[in-house]
């Protein structure tokens, strides 16, 4: 699995009010992890079909499509990140995290001590 680096970024909450500003990001894209786990094995009808739910540590969850992750910019970006600033990440957003960087605004999809991804069919 290679590692995305993710240069300066504002993170944005759904308001368009700033929340943060990092310097850089490193993580590994969400689709080459589902990829390692074998989703992409499935059979491409069922793949249009599916939802991925991205859950962090306090129950917030992100949710994407298939298609929206495979099939469009946003997913190139989707990222599970293990380092900020150079560092491991801060303990508030646990050990990892993942966020939307291809989103227009980051907050609403930006999740900290991600502990689960599911893949569900429709």
């Amino acid at each position: 699995m290679f590692f995305v680096y993710l240069g300066p970024t504002e993170i944005l909450c759904y308001t368009g009010r700033p929340v943060a500003r990092v310097e850089s990001y490193v993580g590994a894209r969400l689709i080459d992890v589902l990829d390692a786990c074998g989703l992409s094995a499935q059979h491409r009808a069922r793949l249009k079909r599916c939802v991925v739910i991205a859950e962090g540590q306090d129950g917030y969850r992100a949710i994407f499509s298939w298609n929206e992750l495979y099939n469009s910019v946003i997913g190139e970006k989707v990222l599970v990140l293990h380092e900020r600033n150079g560092r491991p990440l801060d303990p508030h957003l646990g050990r990892i995290c993942l966020i939307s960087a291809n989103d227009a605004r980051l907050g609403p999809r930006h999740l900290r001590g991600l502990c689960e991804v599911s893949v569900q069919m429709l």
